[in-house]
C-alpha cells in the first residue's frame, strides 16, 4: 500500500528550480507513479518497500499544482503545492556568549 511521510502534505512549497524529490513506501516491488500538472515520474519500489524519485520538472514560479501519486491500490492527492523559493534559516543562541 501506497504511504508518504507527513512531509508531504497539501499546502505545501516546494524549491522552485530544483529536481522535485519524493519518497515513500509501498509494498516491495509496487510500481509508483507521480503526476504534476502534465508531467509524470515513474519508479518501482525496492525489496523492503522503499521508493524515492527525484526529477527536474518545470513549473510556473507559484503556480498551484497538483500532486498526484498513484500505487497499485492506493491514490493519494496533494493539493495546492507550489513551487517557490523557500529559505531555511538557523537562529543561533547568542545568550552564551
Amino acid at each position: 500500500m501506497l504511504r508518504l511521510p507527513e512531509i508531504f502534505q497539501s499546502n505545501m512549497v516546494l524549491q522552485y528550480n530544483h529536481p522535485v524529490k519524493v519518497w515513500g513506501m509501498s509494498d516491495p516491488a509496487e510500481s509508483v507513479q507521480i503526476e504534476i500538472q502534465s508531467q509524470s515520474i515513474s519508479t518501482v519500489s525496492d525489496e523492503q518497500g522503499n521508493w524515492k524519485t527525484v526529477k527536474m520538472l518545470y513549473f510556473d514560479f507559484l503556480m498551484s499544482q497538483r500532486l498526484l501519486l498513484m500505487g497499485k491500490e492506493r491514490r493519494s492527492i496533494i493539493r495546492n503545492t507550489q513551487f517557490g523559493e523557500t529559505v531555511t534559516e538557523r537562529i543561533l543562541d547568542t545568550s552564551a556568549r
